[in-house]
């Protein structure tokens, strides 16, 4: 068996059958959601996210400020068992189509399975966001241009996705001090990021596509690599797609068909995961095994968390975010010809 299933990562047929594998497990693991509740049908050439979320109160009041302003009208948030408040709040939102699965978060290639599924069960055709609750699009010119211009450039280029890089923010002092609350704005209590220091690998794997691009680098391999292993976080993400029946989320970060994942312009997904809560998530994702490779990355966390509470992401290449021209700036994605 085993020769068997290498012959078959080797030969042509590899990406096509990892394509049916997701495509069937979606279809099986979307019997899993159960509709809490729906509002109105999504209208023709309307823009929707679709999220996977569970426990997300610290960062849900800005998480629908920011998309809200960029004119996102529609939210179809898939909710995994959250006992925080977040269920209760998703249902405080009229904009807010709400859906529940109990089931185990890695059964869903981690929420992949599910978000991909639901969509086809509702026929869902045109612009989707995939995000989640704790990243933030941003894109050259978001601060007076909604998503509606956005995808109105992309069509009239030709273009069907906006490739991004996951940016981490993180605090002026420690990691564990970044409390938001209701009325903050996530980017003002974690202002900071790396300007420099990543690098761009693309380089192909036989199983899964047939090309991958990678981002390394980041706070988060500067804090947890240690003298056994460079810590490695996937920062490359297709989060904005326009989505019909042949589209299919390989995992997370990657979409089918592959060009998806390549191509200008670029945007950024501000990630706001070093927050007050990380500590106590990691702690989670370890106790039940739900990430991948035995919550591996979360590991490592806990790991240098444990010895250090106080840990500070802030060191003397850190950089202010001021606008999306920040992030031009430093090169870390591609202007925009809004002309």
């Amino acid at each position: 068996m085993s020769t068997l299933i290498g012959t078959l990562k080797r030969s042509a047929l590899a990406s096509p059958l990892l394509v049916a594998h997701r495509r069937f497990r979606s279809s099986r693991s979307v019997k899993d959601i159960a509709e809490i509740r729906a509002g109105r049908p999504v209208g023709d050439g309307e823009i929707v996210s679709v999220s996977v979320m569970r426990n997300e109160m610290l960062r849900l009041p800005d998480f629908f400020r920011h998309y809200r302003a960029l004119g996102l009208e529609k939210f179809i948030v898939i909710d995994n068992g959250s006992t925080d408040g977040t269920r209760e709040f998703l249902l405080d939102q009229p904009d807010v189509d709400l859906y529940s699965c109990l089931a185990p978060y890695p059964n869903s290639h981690f929420g992949i399975y599910w978000s991909t599924g639901l969509l086809r069960r509702l026929g869902i055709r045109g612009w989707v966001l995939q995000v989640d609750a704790d990243e933030h699009l941003v894109y050259d010119g978001c601060e007076r241009l909604g998503l509606a211009d956005l995808v109105r450039l992309l069509e009239d280029s030709g273009r069907r996705s906006l490739p991004t890089m996951m940016l981490d923010m993180y605090p002026l002092g420690p990691i564990s001090d970044a409390a938001p609350g209701p009325d903050d704005r996530l980017v003002d209590i974690c202002p900071l990021f790396d300007a420099d220091g990543y690098r761009l690998l693309e380089k192909s794997r036989r199983w899964e596509v047939p090309r991958l691009r990678h981002y390394a680098g980041g706070p988060r391999e500067r804090l947890f690599s240690d003298s056994r292993r460079t810590f490695h976080c996937e920062l490359a993400k297709t989060p904005l797609v326009r989505w019909d029946p042949g589209a299919t989320y390989i995992h997370g970060h990657s979409v089918y068909p592959f060009d998806l994942n390549f191509g200008a312009p670029t945007g950024s997904l501000l990630h706001f995961k070093l927050m007050k809560d990380f500590h106590d998530r990691a702690r989670d994702a370890v106790s039940q095994l739900n990430h991948y490779a035995g919550s591996i990355e979360y590991r490592q966390y806990m790991a240098r968390l444990d010895q250090e509470p106080g840990l500070s992401a802030a060191f003397e290449g850190s950089r202010r975010y001021q606008d999306s021209r920040s992030l031009i700036d430093a090169g870390l994605m591609t202007p925009i010809d809004w002309r």
